[in-house]
This record gives structure tokens, sequence and C-alpha cells, in this order.
């Protein structure tokens, strides 16, 4: 029967286009009969479970940039395990060997409405722990993420196939959505100081490179952020201490709370600062999208610096408005239109037509516009959840809506994102646990104190 089985097994694995030569085939193929007869034994299961993490330590997964090879990556790995429980009913419906089915796949695996069977495989395989298995969850997720905003943007009313491959895969990320909460949670994680004299030199790298909001602008740029005035840290997961998962930047400040990334680069040092500003966070894990350790990395720093300056009475951001720019062309394309006008002059160093009282005007319809944009749109579907991604992240999280200033971030990109606005949330303490609650049952629930500073 074992014989019959396995080789019922190796013909439906054989005559399946996306198993056939696939690793489930070959690691099927590679044990004789012997091995499956003992395959309920707990030595034989553990050992053809060694076998199957070595097949994936041998052919590890690499996420790749071009799109056709993350497609393929995520197809696979997609189709390769969704299509499993319909193969296991027809080997249970034939061999009737219940508990060789029980060992390959769980019973559970059976039944549509129950864990995909790559749960199980994908759990097993993190019961060795190993650096390289977190490793493969996190590139295969980051995959999965993109290959998901390719599947959103080229989306086709109707293609069927289409829809099936991005609800298998949709499905396919929320499983490793919980897995990677549960092996990324906040009591496992690592809150660290990143100093510059000590940390080592790939981490500071890594982070470099991977800055999201504010571009390291040079060596100045890179040592300032490092100095006595500023603090950076991070999340690390303690089997990856050399890859950092969140990164923060926090600004000192004596008393005042900045208006500008220029109050945050001339900000003078102080021994006994009352604002920390936080000016960039950035997830340097696209494939920890999702999982909420923005919010954790802030409540741990917010403890770290207590800790280390108990004078400090006000924690707050300087954020940028990522998408402010490309909201207005859509909504008040003339307006637009002129600012970006007044804007090339200026990059030009030429003479603007514009008098001083039309820039004022503009400038103060443009506060009008960004607070409108901040407070009042939000997103298409019925959460009404606020528009810009920065304000569902710190809103979310318990803070209120401070100030929106205009010619904040004069730089390139602040430019080219928002004309130069950003915005200050404020972390009340006292008032943080019940501002988050009052959000998560109403994301329209927020506090607003917008100052008209410009």
């Amino acid at each position: 029967m074992i014989s019959s089985f396995r080789r019922f097994l190796l013909r439906r694995c054989s005559n399946h286009k996306v198993v056939r030569t696939k690793p489930l085939f070959r690691f099927i193929s590679s044990h004789d009969d012997k091995t499956w007869q003992s395959a309920t034994n707990e030595s034989s299961s553990t050992q053809l479970l060694r076998s199957f993490q070595k097949l994936i330590e041998d052919s590890r997964y690499h996420p790749s940039k071009p799109s056709d090879h993350q497609r393929d990556n995520i197809t696979f790995v997609t189709r390769q395990y969704t299509e499993l429980p319909a193969l296991l009913s027809q080997i249970h419906d034939i061999c009737q060997r219940r508990e060789i089915i029980h060992f390959l796949a769980n019973e559970s695996f059976e039944s549509e409405i129950s864990a995909p069977p790559y749960s199980n495989l994908i759990d097993r395989f993190l019961e060795t722990a190993t650096a390289d298995a977190l490793r493969f969850l996190l590139a295969s997720r980051a995959d999965m993420q993109t290959y998901l905003a390719f599947l959103k943007r080229s989306q086709s009313n109707n293609d069927s196939d289409f829809y099936t491959l991005q609800e298998r895969i949709t499905r396919l990320d929320q499983h490793w959505r919980r897995v990677l909460n549960m092996w990324f949670s906040p009591s496992v994680l690592l809150a660290q100081r990143i100093r510059y004299d000590q940390t080592p030199a790939a981490v500071i790298e890594r982070i470099v490179r991977k800055e999201a909001v504010h571009p390291v602008q040079g060596w100045k740029d890179l040592h300032n952020r490092f100095g006595p005035h500023r603090r950076v840290y991070a999340l690390v997961h303690p089997f990856l201490l050399d890859r950092p998962l969140v990164v923060i930047h926090v600004s000192l400040q004596a008393t005042d709370i900045p208006n500008s990334m220029r109050a945050i680069h001339e900000a003078p040092p102080t021994e006994q600062p009352t604002v920390a500003a936080f000016y960039s966070i950035s997830n340097l894990e696209r494939g920890l999208a999702g999982i909420g350790l923005g919010e954790v990395l802030i409540s741990e720093t917010v403890n770290l610096l207590r800790g280390e300056f108990p004078c400090l009475q006000e924690f707050v951001t300087l954020s940028p408005m990522p998408h402010f720019r490309k909201w207005l062309k859509a909504k008040h394309p003339a307006f637009e239109h002129e600012l970006t006008i007044q804007l090339d002059q200026s990059i030009d160093d030429e003479e603007s037509t514009a008098t001083e009282s039309i820039v004022n005007e503009r400038e103060t319809r443009l506060h009008q516009l960004a607070t409108q944009y901040i407070v009042d749109e939000t997103t298409p579907d019925e959460s009404y959840k606020p528009l810009d991604p920065v304000a569902r992240f710190h809103l979310s999280n318990g803070a209120e809506v401070l100030r929106i200033v205009t010619q904040a971030d004069l730089s390139t990109r602040g430019q080219q994102n928002s004309f130069g606005v950003m915005v200050n949330y404020r972390y009340d303490l006292s008032r943080r646990m019940e501002r988050k609650a009052r959000y998560a049952q109403n994301a329209r629930d927020f506090d607003v104190a917008v100052a008209n500073t410009r």
C-alpha cells in the first residue's frame, strides 16, 4: 500500500504543471518506500522535516528586483501550497491512509475553512527558530507586498484568473503577516540606541541606505544625526541583531517645538532639553508592513528618553505629507500649477512676476488646503480614515494634530511631495491611550489644534 501511495503521489506531482520539478516534488521523490512506511514514527517524521528544511536552505529564497522574478517567486510559493488540499483529498480517497495524510499536512488542512496547508509547513520550519527562517519570511513577504501592489495597479474587471491569483496571494500574505506578528511581537524585540562610534558600520550603512523620509545628504549630515543633541533608536530581533527593523531619529530641543527642518538642523546642543522631536521614522523591512512596529518603537523611545532626560516635557513630530502635492494636483490643478511656476522660478533664480501680497495669499491658501487635506480628506473605503498615511499612523497611535507648517521642508523632495508643507503631531502622554481608543472606535474622532504657522 505504501509503495502504491508513493507512486501515486509521484505521478500526481509529475502530472501537475505547477508542482512538477518543484521542491515539493523533489522532496517526495528523494525518500524511498521504507522511509514513507515509517512516516508515522516520530523520529522518521523529524527526519523528513529536516530534509524539507535542508531543501529550503539549499535553495535559499532571494527576493528579486525585476517584477517578473518577483511574480514568479510568489506565484510558485502560492500555487505550490494553496493547491495542496485538493491533491491531499485525492490521495486520501484512493489510499485511505489517514495517518500518512496526517503527517504530510495535518487533518485540518483537508477543510477549506481551516488553516491553509502552508501554515503547517512554515510553523514546523520555524520550530528551529533560525535567522535563515526569519530572513526567508521577511524576504518572501516583501515580494508579496510588491506583487500585490503590481496586481492592484494592473487589475482587470474581466480576468477571473487574475482575481483568483490575487485572492490566493492575499490569503498567503495574511498568513505570513500572522506568523510575523508572532515572531516580531513587542515582547520579543529589543529597542536600542544606535551610536556612531559603537554600532557596527554595516548597521549604520543599512540605516543610511534605507532612510525613507530624509535621505542623508553627506558626511556632515550623517555625523550631525548622531550628534550630542540627536538620538537614533532602532528595534531589532534577537536573531537579527545586525538587521535593524525600524529606525527613529530624534532632535532634542531646549524649549521650542521645531517648525522646519532648518530648526532641526540648526538646533544648538542642550543639556536640559524640554522637547523631543521625532523627525524621521523608517521601516527598513517591507516584509513587516502592517505589523505596527513603528508604534512600538515610539513607545520604547519615549521610555528611553524619559529615563535619560527627566526634564523632557513635550514629545512631538515634524512629519512629511508625502502625497499632498499629488492630491493638490488632482483637486486644485490651477492652484497647483501656480505654485509649480513659482517654485520653478525660485529654483532657476528667475525674478518672480508675483508681488509679495500674491505670494502671501498663495501661502495662506496653501495652508488652508493642507489643513483640509490632513483633517477632512478620508480614504475612499467605509473606514473613513485620514487620507494621508502619516496622519493615519500618528493619529491611530494617540497623537493630535498640533499645527501645519508651510516652508518647513525646502529640500527637493519636500518641494516635490508637498511644496514644503509639514505637520507637527503631539503625543500628550497623559491622553495618548484615551485618544488611541477613540480613534480605534471612530477614525474621524481625533483632536486638532491647528495653528496658522507659516
